[in-house]
């Protein structure tokens, strides 16, 4: 998106070969860096708001977020997000 505009709907394939070409991605220092997981197996344990995964737990940070795991039974999938070496459910809205 460029100016609310969609680039590859107004361009040709060579235009959109030297876009992707020209981008630079950099580094920068002091953010977090975050890993994302689709679709991750989660099976709740015998412990109150302990859910596993292959790779640890989830974290489960508030009450919203312990009611709405709990809404999905013992065994589910879902999408995660790791910061900091932690897992946290991707993109939680609860209303």
């Amino acid at each position: 998106m460029l100016n609310s505009c969609r680039i590859f709907d107004k361009s040709t394939r060579e235009q959109r070969q030297q876009w992707l070409e020209s981008l630079e991605f950099y580094s920068i220092t002091g953010l977090d860096e975050i890993k994302i997981s689709k679709g991750t197996l989660v099976t709740r344990s015998e412990i109150p708001d302990v859910y596993l995964i292959e790779d640890g737990y989830i974290q489960v940070p508030d009450i919203q977020t312990s009611e709405y795991l709990r809404s999905l039974g013992s065994s589910f999938e879902i999408q995660l997000e790791e910061k900091n070496g932690l897992w946290f459910v991707k993109n939680l809205c609860l209303t």
